[in-house]
């Protein structure tokens, strides 16, 4: 069921059997001149992804029958597992990661430096490739991982049938703060009155997802300066005078207390609740990257999907990911004086060519910050760019741009203390956006716990 959401992929090759796999042990050569066995282990943080990557894999084992490829899934919770692998000393081969488990200046030596391995296509990388990486967290001429695409994009998702049902036509209507809202307690007014709706604005409990909410809705009502200066210690996050995550978390204090927000949101599992529940049509509205259009589609193939963008600030920006450099696809450390490192690189050069990012590219719906002139460019079909990515870029919702510079935790990634709690990347706080959302505690009080958390992460 889940191949349904990847419809084009591989339209044109008839691919093997998906290999399973075991210890990453190597057979010696047999005599007579025939190859050596080798076995990879290729692992995925993206799992939604996990059996079209194990597909486009076994085109390679077609090409090089000596090679056998296995995907396997390191999830959200599983560093513990994979960690206590590497200090075994049996790591996987690669590793292809995401957002929720990036590669900082405190894990990324267990992993090769690119810069020395004879990578082809350095030049068709449209970015920074062998600084970006270095100059955000301060590690001089190292590069962990290789990345070929723009950063996600984000957006509001609905159902077409549904919301239509309603009588509201987000896509057309809503294009500031003030319509937004207006939008959303109209939209509140009609779940209250369906029975099959059990939310307005769908959410769950996620880290990373917070801080991403956090980040981009304070970009909706102040500029990204303003956050830069609180990271970077100029603007204290409890001042409220001047902090501009204030108006943000007062913001989302009022969409909970009007019943927009969930009832306790922050205890709702994001993916077992909030996108299981959202998959089954429990609501029609939530704010997500492309993850959450993909696996509707899987679990729904006849989900009618678009969306619309979060509304611009004053200056009509939006906050867009940026090419952060701290994803993409890595090789452990462990196989580099090893026989099997040849393969290796060998296989990520693969995977990261012209030809097989194209691949990946419309198999994923992925945009390439990679030169495709070679090639060609991609013809993507994923839901989301159809329904909203090149609707934005033909201008479809007004004059609106992204703005692709740092996040503000990027701003002073070097300066992170190794060892020390995230500010924001770290379950322990959700408890406090509990009690702020029932009025345990006041906004100048959890914004003080942030600052605390921050003075403790970071040294200037």
């Amino acid at each position: 069921m889940r191949k349904a959401v990847f419809v084009l992929l591989l339209s044109f090759f008839l691919v093997g059997t998906v290999f399973a796999g075991g210890q990453q042990e190597q057979d010696t050569a047999k005599e007579g001149g025939a190859a050596e066995k080798v076995e990879l282990e290729f692992v995925i943080s993206e799992t939604e992804y996990q059996q079209v990557v194990q597909d486009i894999w076994d085109i390679y084992t077609e090409e090089n029958p000596n090679v056998e490829v296995q995907v396997v899934g390191w999830n959200e919770g599983q560093d513990a597992v994979y960690l206590a692998r590497i200090a075994a000393g049996d790591p996987p081969h690669m590793w292809e990661t995401a957002a929720f488990n990036p590669i900082t200046k405190d894990r990324y030596e267990f992993l090769v430096n690119l810069l020395e391995v004879d990578y082809p296509y350095f030049d068709k990388v449209k970015y920074d490739v062998k600084e970006r990486w270095s100059s955000i967290y301060g590690v001089d001429d190292y590069l962990p991982s290789l990345d070929v695409w723009m950063p996600v994009t984000r957006s509001f998702i609905y159902r077409k049938d549904v919301m239509a049902e309603s009588g509201l036509n987000p896509k057309e209507t809503v294009r500031d703060k003030e319509s937004l809202m207006t939008f959303l307690y109209d939209l509140q007014d009609y779940v209250e009155q369906d029975e099959k709706l059990q939310y307005t604005l769908d959410a769950g409990w996620l880290a990373n997802g917070w801080r991403v909410y956090l980040f981009c809705f304070t970009y909706m009502l102040h500029d990204l300066e303003s956050q830069y200066a609180v990271w970077e210690g100029d603007i204290r996050w409890d001042d409220m005078e001047n902090s501009p995550y204030v108006d943000t978390l007062n913001f989302f204090k009022q969409l909970y207390d009007d019943g927009i927000l969930p009832a306790k949101w922050w205890t709702r599992q994001w993916e077992h609740d909030y996108e299981a529940g959202y998959i089954a049509g429990k609501s029609n509205l939530a704010w997500h990257g492309p993850w959450l259009w993909d696996k509707t589609v899987v679990g729904d193939p006849d989900a009618n999907l678009t969306g619309f963008p979060m509304p611009p600030n004053e200056n009509g920006k939006i906050l867009h990911d940026p090419i952060s450099a701290d994803g993409g696809v890595a090789i452990f450390k462990e196989w580099q004086d090893k026989p099997i490192f040849d393969e290796i690189v060998k296989a990520f050069n693969w995977y990261n060519s012209p030809e097989i990012i194209k691949l990946r590219s419309e198999a994923t719906g992925k945009i390439p910050a990679f030169d495709m002139s070679d090639v060609g460019q991609p013809d993507i079909q994923n839901v989301q760019y159809q329904e909203f990515i090149k609707p934005f870029a033909d201008g479809e919702f007004g004059d609106m741009e992204w703005d692709t510079r740092p996040w503000p935790d990027f701003k002073v990634a070097q300066y992170k203390v190794d060892g020390k709690a995230d500010v924001l990347k770290d379950n322990t706080i959700a408890a406090h956006w509990g009690d702020f959302m029932m009025g345990k505690i006041s906004t100048q009080e959890f914004l003080s716990i942030f600052q605390k958390r921050w003075e403790e992460a970071y040294e200037f």
